[in-house]
């Protein structure tokens, strides 16, 4: 591996990709004309500072920086901090007027400014990791399509914004009233998402109706929905995004049997849930259709499933199963259809 970063480091130094600043020195290794300055991405960290980079850059990407400034950086189209400390952000983005990617990954002590909204450009914002407030102005970018939220967030009243095509938000238990009503009408207004992920944290609950609101995103092909509370039963399968093939659901408890429904979901390939516990040993032995269901009538793992090699897995503690359903697991392993893995 030591000798493969080193060919790259190498091949992109020669195309002038990459500049490498020595941390001692704070000299450029190798040179670059100024012809190949405008059309490339730089790494320049030295003692937790960003360094004053050319001013044609179009890209740079910084891990557990102590600072940052890009004053001078109008032609900056991809910036990616990591575990920094960013501060206040107004001035650092205030020139970066062509920013299309801006990715502030589990970076501390940040706050994003208003001015935000003034990045026309911006096509996708990544806060993962990340807890600042979310200024409004954001929803009013008309070039916005991918969005990565976590702690700080709150749903805004009114939203014009609805191009959108992901949506992930992960909330820590300071946000535990922002999964309620207001977020169902702001998902609700999202008609062109192709990607929606919510996850809350352990013992904070969404409401069901969470579920309601994929009926209006028909382009939906993902989606993750984490942690819902008791779920009776899922919506009918018409409801359903048509093209779905990934579908991840978590819930405290889900009621009735969610495979009537999900069978007839052609496109789905890749299913994870978790919350249905009626599941005994006799519904996974080898050489019968994969079951699940306590109920005289139970169904079998979605055809389609099986048919292009998908991977089903079910969630559920052991003490929840109806008898030892651990039992014959081990045949399984040989399936050629779908995947199954119990936890």
């Amino acid at each position: 591996m030591d000798i493969l970063h080193e060919w790259c480091i190498e091949e992109a130094r020669q195309d002038s990709f990459l500049e490498v600043l020595h941390e001692i020195s704070g000299q450029v290794s190798g040179q670059s004309t100024d012809m190949m300055i405008p059309y490339r991405s730089s790494y320049q960290v030295l003692d937790g500072h960003i360094l004053q980079a050319a001013p044609n850059l179009r890209a740079l990407i910084g891990f557990q920086l102590r600072s940052i400034s890009l004053l001078k950086l109008r032609f900056l189209r991809v910036l990616h901090i990591e575990r920094s400390r960013v501060g206040d952000f107004t001035s650092a983005i205030g020139g970066c007027i062509h920013l299309r990617c801006l990715m502030l990954i589990r970076c501390e002590d940040v706050t994003l400014p208003s001015s935000v909204g003034q990045l026309l450009y911006l096509q996708t914002i990544d806060m993962t990791g990340t807890h600042s407030a979310i200024p409004k102005s954001l929803w009013d970018i008309p070039s916005l399509r991918h969005v990565c939220l976590s702690n700080g967030f709150s749903p805004p009243k009114r939203l014009q914004q609805k191009e959108l095509q992901t949506f992930q938000l992960e909330l820590g238990s300071s946000n535990s009233k922002c999964y309620n009503l207001n977020m169902v009408k702001f998902l609700s207004k999202m008609t062109q998402l192709t990607t929606l992920s919510l996850r809350s944290k352990k013992y904070q609950y969404m409401l069901v109706e969470m579920m309601t609101v994929i009926a209006n995103m028909p382009r939906l092909v993902d989606v993750h929905l984490y942690r819902l509370s008791v779920l009776d039963t899922l919506p009918e399968s018409h409801h359903f995004p048509q093209n779905l093939r990934s579908f991840d659901l978590s819930a405290v408890r889900i009621e009735q049997d969610p495979m009537t429904v999900l069978d007839k979901l052609h496109c789905l390939v890749v299913l994870k849930l978790e919350g249905w516990h009626q599941i005994t040993s006799s519904h996974v032995r080898k050489g019968e259709p994969l079951r699940y269901g306590a109920s005289p009538v139970s169904s079998t793992l979605p055809a389609q499933v099986a048919r292009r090699g998908g991977h089903f897995i079910l969630s559920s503690s052991r003490s929840s199963f109806v008898d030892d359903a651990t039992a014959g697991l081990e045949d399984l392993l040989d399936m050629d259809d779908g995947i199954l893995f119990v936890g």
